[in-house]
């Protein structure tokens, strides 16, 4: 494989995991190649945004056809675990074909939540 570009642009309609009365979530984006815990990257934390823009830019040294990117956005929760706001994937043929749009975040066990996540590679 080749060095690859990803940008993870952001995130939209994520869900209010804060109870904070003012308070929004604090969310931020992993990125990791399955498989592979040494290729994992991670964006800035966004405090109190629902709608996150990142524009957080790396580079994977060698991804192979067959890998897949794992996408989890977390919110960041001081004094307990982070919380998960939503996953999303792309998968080598995507990937090598070139992506750039938005994927549907899920909680899990295939439920949708209407939020989104930017990326590109």
């Amino acid at each position: 494989g080749a060095p690859l570009c990803v940008i993870i642009e952001g995130a939209r309609g994520l869900r209010n995991a804060d109870f904070l009365i003012n308070g929004k979530s604090d969310p931020y984006c992993v990125c990791k190649v399955a498989d592979q815990p040494h290729l994992t990257f991670k964006t800035r934390t966004v405090q109190n945004c629902l709608n996150p823009v990142w524009k957080h830019k790396f580079v994977l040294p060698d991804l192979a056809p067959d890998d897949v990117l794992e996408f989890t956005v977390m919110d960041e929760d001081y004094g307990k675990d982070d919380e998960l706001l939503g996953r999303a994937q792309l998968v080598g043929a995507d990937i090598t074909a070139g992506f750039d749009g938005e994927l549907d975040l899920d909680e899990g066990s295939g439920k949708t939540t209407g939020a989104k996540l930017s990326v590109m590679v």
